[in-house]
């Protein structure tokens, strides 16, 4: 993603894309996290999907992005 920036980082990965913090299976998928997130900040989720006969990444698409704000 953005290999030199400390604060972009990818929260979950299943398709081997990038060094998540947490590991997941294919979707659907969820995490809890009951006492909150320790600190402020932007948060996007955004899908990718697997749909078109061919090689990566020619066969992926995405989902429209939440953006989820932290306070």
């Amino acid at each position: 993603m953005a290999p030199s920036n400390p604060l972009l980082f990818y929260l979950a990965d299943s398709l081997g894309f990038g060094s998540p913090l947490i590991t997941t299976s294919l979707a659907p998928w969820a995490i809890g996290v009951p006492s909150g997130l320790p600190f402020p900040g932007f948060i996007t989720f955004q899908g990718v999907v697997e749909h078109l006969p061919g090689a990566p990444p020619n066969n992926l698409v995405l989902t429209n992005a939440v953006i989820l704000d932290v306070q």
